[in-house]
């Protein structure tokens, strides 16, 4: 049966590489075809294992991620903010970009678009960037390769709802993605731990000024002082 894995792939790659095999005999001895080959290597030989592991590319026409991080700190900064009034704010510094536009930079950073069944849990979606990411990443932590799989992970935008998030250790990574690797380990530490990390996490993020994410870290010591039975803290 034919397969066009990732990992495929690039055993495909590394045996013409280093077997010296032609492109045609190694085609036909991982029984693909000969453009399939030349396309891999060659995408190889431009972007390295990443290339063949990680084949997503940013779309020609989406926002430049610098300007996508500054319409994602707006809603950040401010929680309530409409994306009417965001839109005009942005106008006023000469930047012209749809209400639809907006909708999806902030759906992709997680900070609109809730899921109904767990809208206090501060996961993205499952975006084509975020899926090619989780395969790096995996490959990453196989290899034992921590700070790679770390740097990889802060990279997006917003990270989906995958436990993978769980081997990378904390200290490597932004208050973001701490943010969402804490939610995975309810249940699992005692719940006064899981209360001061997330109070710890709801400080920073406050002091960033990144309060949408801030609310997710008050959520979560929330739920932590119900469990312990202090109603006079939760109301506090």
């Amino acid at each position: 049966m034919y397969n066009n894995s990732p990992y495929f792939r690039l055993e495909v790659v590394k045996f013409y590489l280093q077997s010296g095999a032609s492109l045609r005999k190694t085609a036909k001895r991982f029984g693909v075809s000969y453009k399939s080959v030349f396309k891999w290597v060659k995408l190889y030989t431009k972007e390295g294992e990443k290339g063949i592991l990680a084949p997503y590319k940013r779309p020609w026409n989406r926002t430049p991620e610098n300007l996508e991080r500054k319409i994602a700190i707006l809603k950040e900064n401010n929680p309530e903010l409409s994306l009417r009034k965001a839109q005009r704010i942005l106008e006023k510094e000469g930047i012209k970009i749809s209400i639809k536009g907006i909708w999806n930079i902030w759906r992709r950073y997680a900070l609109t678009g809730r899921v109904r069944e767990k809208p206090y849990e501060p996961f993205g979606p499952f975006t084509p960037e975020a899926k090619s990411s989780l395969i790096r990443i995996k490959k990453m932590l196989a290899e034992q390769k921590l700070k790679e799989a770390a740097k990889i992970a802060n990279s997006l935008p917003s990270f989906p709802r995958d436990s993978v998030l769980k081997k990378i250790p904390e200290e490597l990574l932004i208050p973001r993605r701490k943010l969402e690797r804490l939610f995975f380990f309810f249940g699992e530490i005692p719940f006064p731990e899981y209360s001061k990390k997330a109070k710890n996490l709801r400080k920073i993020l406050e002091k960033e000024k990144l309060f949408y994410s801030s609310i997710f870290a008050g959520f979560a010591e929330l739920v932590a002082l119900h469990w312990m039975g202090f109603p006079e803290k939760e109301a506090k």
